[in-house]
């Protein structure tokens, strides 16, 4: 197999290319007249049901309401991604030269591309051979959720693993919006960082990084400490506790810069809020890239983002070597 030491990491942004695939629209389109604009998604998600004062019953954390509003959303991201084409951004994506994937979105264009593109869902035996195992089977949170796919060309063997690490429509109970959701997957997060729990048998993450890593990752949080992260399509909204959660963690330990980069690109108007951002993201070890989005080019959004992700994946895939 071939093995690189680098991940791309993307969001809802690279869906601003195709129409239909909108998170903020499709919370929107379910939500009706509980709607706030101005709130982020998963505050959103809290108002909207916090507000109706519904019945949790026993220590559950989770209303009937709002496995249905879950369902009906998933419902809506599958049906709105079959009456979309494979955009070109995937196609580059897909064949970008790394092993492993990262995401917050809930859908599967990444997965459609790399299909089109020859690679085959692992089969059991397959996942068995390449360890694509999962370390705890998972139905709500995504610590270790990811799909795993094969290009076989002779002898030659190529594969691609995509993380999923906001959850996926095809399991709606593991869509992580509000913060029950968000701070539940902390602590888990947590446990996981430093031997606790269910992960007593791993021991302290900074411990098992003292040694090279030789076992395929058992979480996508193993990857932010032993691969370049490249960032794309992504925010990084305040809300996004994880992440930002995740990368204080790893500044605290990389304060020799022995740790592979984290690069972060993006295309933005440039104003007090995104340089605010870009100074912050710095102390946190994350080296930004960003290009401004002039006023004039608002009206040609799909196009402009378009150009601009596949000149960054390009950019990027020249510095990767495998």
């Amino acid at each position: 197999m071939e093995k690189n030491n680098n991940v791309i990491f993307f969001g809802n942004g690279l869906n601003r290319v195709q129409n239909g695939l909108d998170w903020k629209n499709l919370i929107k389109q379910v939500s009706g007249s509980d709607y706030i604009e101005g709130l982020s998604n998963t505050l959103q998600y809290d108002v909207a049901f916090l507000s109706k004062k519904l019945n949790y019953k026993g220590d559950s954390s989770v209303s009937e309401e709002e496995t249905n509003f879950k369902k009906e959303l998933a419902d809506e991201i599958i049906k709105s991604q079959k009456n979309t084409q494979i955009s070109e951004v995937y196609q580059k994506l897909a064949a970008m030269p790394v092993e492993d994937y990262i995401t917050t979105n809930y859908e599967y264009c990444l997965e459609d591309a790399l299909m089109a593109n020859g690679y085959d869902n692992a089969n059991e035996s397959e996942k068995e051979q390449y360890r694509f195992i999962p370390y705890i089977k998972e139905s709500v949170y995504s610590l270790h959720r990811c799909h795993a796919f094969i290009k076989k060309d002779g002898a030659k063997v190529k594969i691609k693993r995509i993380w999923h690490i906001h959850g996926e429509a095809k399991n709606p109970a593991s869509i992580m919006l509000g913060y029950n959701h968000y701070g539940s997957t902390l602590g888990r997060m947590a446990n996981y960082y430093n031997g606790k729990d269910i992960y007593k048998s791993l021991g302290i993450l900074q411990n098992r990084l003292s040694s090279p890593l030789t076992s395929e990752p058992k979480s996508w949080i193993d990857l932010f400490y032993s691969k370049n992260i490249h960032i794309i399509g992504y925010g990084f909204d305040n809300a996004e506790i994880d992440i930002w959660w995740l990368l204080g963690k790893r500044a605290r330990m990389n304060q020799n810069n022995q740790l592979p980069i984290i690069n972060f690109y993006e295309m933005d108007l440039i104003d007090e809020q995104r340089v605010a951002k870009q100074k912050a993201l710095d102390a946190f070890s994350v080296t930004t890239n960003i290009k401004s989005l002039l006023k004039a080019e608002k009206n040609e959004q799909n196009k402009v983002y378009a150009e601009y992700y596949l000149e960054t994946l390009e950019a990027i895939n020249k510095t990767i070597k495998l």
